[in-house]
């Protein structure tokens, strides 16, 4: 079976489509698409693929390129950002319930 075909076949599997799981990988759906039609696909990203089908989107995500930081430590960059923006998200949704919250408590008063 092709990569590409599998990736669909795996992305399936976990029940997202291709817009979620490029949203979970920081590219476009179109990106998506090409992937699985076996499309753009570099060593890189095929490894990168083969890393998701077999463990999934975390794994993906943590197969990007690592860069050397002070002290000889490395930091991976790619996945960072994800998890940034998950954070900034579950913010933004704290503060949405904050702000509901407020307004029913000014209702009451």
């Amino acid at each position: 079976m092709l990569l590409g075909n599998q990736l669909r076949e795996a992305r399936k599997e976990r029940g997202l489509t291709q817009a979620e799981l490029g949203a979970k990988l920081d590219v476009k759906a179109q990106q998506i698409s090409d992937w699985e039609c076996g499309q753009g696909m570099s060593k890189q990203t095929q490894r990168m693929i083969k890393n998701f089908i077999n463990n999934g989107v975390q794994a993906f995500i943590e197969e990007n390129t690592t860069i050397n930081v002070s002290g000889g430590t490395q930091a991976n960059i790619p996945a960072m950002e994800v998890e940034i923006k998950y954070l900034k998200k579950i913010i933004e949704e704290k503060d949405e319930l904050i702000r509901e919250i407020r307004s029913k408590r000014e209702g009451l008063d």
